[in-house]
């Protein structure tokens, strides 16, 4: 037997701040919590913008397509019908590294938690981060860990221990099962790492018990309509989540994003975060990539804290990127003056 805890399979802990602080008595109370509190409060915060909204979208109706359209962006439907659970499909959410779709994932996983019921527990969505190092069996072992279990069977050939984590997804009526990072499933493998990953997917979809979401990057989708056998198991739904571009539009959505961002986090003041000036160095750094801005974002808050700030300065925004500079960018952030 192999044991491993569930904090150590790399899934991630499905806690979000999403709520703003309304006003200043709310903000100072925030900034009066311990540091701690403030500093995991910084880590996981999430501001919903208009294209997260659609990419949660996506995945709530490839989990459940016939949930009625106004109960899509809600947390607790109640005894609402919402149909039943899509089976037998791979799908995808692509798109550039660090452009938010593991926020997506995460957030969407956090609103389905493990059911407890008179025959044990239920996980009706299940999230498995895949890696470059990850083999097969590895693959498989991460099911059992991220639905609960201590340990896996040890010394089982690879096609058994594959099939055993299928069986135990739908022995646990998982019904949406993301895979994050899964170009690593199909790239830089070798022939019988792939046939086994290949064959994982079919036997899913062929378990009709349960969608397959997969997350990562664009190529993805050349690789799955390469082959029939994966894309014929529903089509190949998918989404491309692309980093905010550079017209007027998406720079004032941008704005709005971090006007959001700031009223979530847990100082006194306010941090400009949304400022022409601040937001166009922001956007600038980031490339219009969520991922790397809420980096950087959440690097600075914590500098603020220890510094005992009353809010984000310029510069700890200006050190935190100076720590994180872009290859062959020479352009001096958050410099006194603001963007140029």
């Amino acid at each position: 037997m192999t044991g491993k805890t569930n904090a150590e399979s790399g899934s991630p802990a499905f806690n979000f701040h999403t709520a703003p602080y309304r006003d200043a008595a709310a903000r100072l109370v925030a900034s009066k919590l311990s540091i701690s509190e403030r500093q995991r409060l910084v880590r996981e915060l999430l501001a919903p913008y208009p294209i997260f909204d659609e990419m949660v979208e996506f995945a709530a109706r490839f989990h459940h397509p016939a949930k009625p359209d106004d109960l899509i962006g809600a947390d607790d439907v109640g005894d609402r019908d919402i149909g039943l659970p899509d089976v037998g499909t791979i799908g995808g959410l692509l798109g550039e590294t660090r452009v938010g779709k593991t926020a997506v994932c995460t957030y969407y996983r956090s609103k389905w938690p493990v059911r407890i019921t008179e025959d044990g527990e239920r996980y009706p969505v299940v999230y498995i981060p895949a890696s470059d190092d990850m083999t097969p069996t590895s693959m498989a072992e991460l099911v059992y860990f991220a639905t609960g279990a201590q340990s896996v069977p040890g010394k089982l050939k690879t096609p058994v221990v594959i099939r055993n984590a299928i069986k135990r997804l739908v022995r646990l009526e998982c019904e949406l099962l993301i895979i994050d990072d899964a170009q690593y499933l199909f790239f830089g493998r070798t022939r019988t790492e792939m046939k086994h990953f290949m064959s994982f997917l079919k036997l899913l979809a062929d378990s009709q018990a349960l969608n397959v979401l997969l997350v990562g990057e664009e190529k993805i989708d050349e690789f799955i309509g390469g082959h029939a056998f994966l894309s014929g198991r529903g089509g190949f739904p998918h989404k491309m989540l692309r980093p905010l571009g550079d017209s007027v539009a998406e720079f004032e959505m941008f704005r709005m994003l971090m006007k959001k961002v700031d009223a979530r986090l847990p100082f006194r003041e306010l941090s400009g975060l949304d400022g022409v000036a601040v937001a166009g160095d922001l956007y600038r750094y980031s490339d219009g990539m969520i991922g790397r801005v809420m980096n950087l974002v959440r690097y600075a808050a914590v500098r603020a804290i220890a510094a005992g700030s009353s809010r984000i300065l310029l510069e700890h925004l200006y050190e935190e990127a100076a720590l994180r500079p872009k290859a062959g960018d020479d352009y001096e952030y958050f410099r006194k003056g603001g963007a140029r």
